[in-house]
């Protein structure tokens, strides 16, 4: 991914420019003042737990509020259905008039009328599960607490870039007027980045064109949404409400005999349809909550992954680039004039090759 390479390589033109910063400091300064710093480091390794459980804060929040959502809809649901139900007529028994009809009769009509029960039941569930923002279903939920979400990881990886940031300026004892490295990629790029990733294919987070953590709010958005909808295939894959076995005991429910007429036969099918519908619906809520919260927590892990594993990179990164700052002052002074010379040899054709990378992105950017 050319956003991701792009990252990469403004990473190792800042690890260049602290080396060679570095190299102007004498080793025992550095060793003192990495002492002074070393807390703050375990300090911040400490930090980053707490974005994992802001994550599964809004995990258990979004799961409680899908819930609630979701057992809303089956109630209007027990509501409604008499009445789809009724609306609908049952087409093996049209034509027939009073006629007397046998007990297969019964059957088709008995499974014809649980069929017409579970597609309401089943179009009314999927619907909540595909509903665009602004009707009730999951995304009316999901975006406002994914965008809360992001703000508040936002805030807190910031304050965290921010602290690194004072500890490599520290170990430097940089100054206002004197040359120090300069950030060029900030945490939360590199979180982008590291989504992008994930995204497999997001074209706009790949071009780094997704407005920041919007990029990342727009694609797990899509990522829950899909995780939620798997589920709720799964749990509809199967009748959620009359299995095929009752359709024998609703038939002898309907008729003592093997045979019957047709007068009000369809009113009392579709009543023993919807009684033994009404009687199973409470129960879809349970049945489908660990369907729903299995798609939603394996987005949730991988977005936990995303963010935690790239913060613990970069304070790991930061304590490896110190490490190496007081290995380069143990050398001798030609060695360090040397050790100076390639740095700034390297960084050079870092910066060539960031140049070829940044025309290559626009080309891309213009074939999108």
């Amino acid at each position: 991914f050319m956003h991701q390479g792009d990252v990469l390589v403004a990473q190792m033109l800042e690890i260049v420019e602290t080396r060679c910063c570095g190299l102007q400091k004498t080793k025992e300064q550095l060793e003192r003042t990495y002492a002074e710093i070393k807390p703050k480091l375990e300090e911040l390794r400490k930090r980053k737990n707490k974005l994992s459980k802001l994550i599964d804060r809004y995990q258990n929040l979004f799961q409680a509020e899908l819930d609630v959502s979701f057992i809303k809809v089956i109630n209007n649901l027990r509501n409604e259905l008499p009445d789809l139900l009724n609306a609908h007529q049952l087409e093996c028994l049209q034509g027939l008039g009073n006629t007397v009809i046998a007990f297969f009769t019964q059957k088709r009509a008995c499974e014809e009328a649980a069929k017409v029960c579970e597609s309401i039941i089943t179009n009314e569930i999927q619907a909540w599960a595909e509903n665009p923002p602004d009707q009730e279903g999951v995304q009316q939920i999901l975006e406002p607490l994914l965008q809360q979400m992001f703000n508040e990881i936002n805030v807190e990886v910031t304050e965290i870039e921010n602290k690194l940031q004072d500890i490599r300026f520290h170990m430097i004892d940089y100054q206002l007027g004197i040359n120090a490295p300069k950030s060029t990629t900030s945490l939360v790029e590199r979180i982008i980045a590291a989504g992008a990733g994930v995204a497999l294919g997001d074209i706009t987070l790949v071009l780094g064109g997704a407005g920041g953590f919007r990029g990342l709010v727009g694609y797990f958005s899509g990522a829950f949404i899909a995780g939620v909808g798997l589920g709720i295939a799964m749990f509809v894959g199967a009748p959620v409400t009359i299995p095929a076995a009752a359709i024998a005991s609703l038939i002898g429910a309907i008729a003592g005999s093997v045979t019957v007429t047709t007068t009000g036969l369809e009113q009392r099918i579709k009543n023993r349809v919807l009684a033994q519908a009404l009687e199973k619906l409470p129960q879809i809520p349970e049945l489908a909550k660990d369907y729903v919260n299995k798609g939603v927590g394996k987005t949730f892990d991988e977005l936990k992954f995303v963010i935690v594993n790239e913060v613990s990179q970069a304070i790991q990164q930061e304590q490896q680039i110190i490490e190496q700052m007081i290995l380069d002052n143990q050398r001798s002074s030609a060695e360090k004039e040397n050790l100076i010379a390639y740095l700034t040899d390297t960084k050079l054709q870092i910066e060539d090759q960031r140049k070829v990378l940044a025309n290559t992105k626009v080309k891309a950017q213009q074939l999108s």
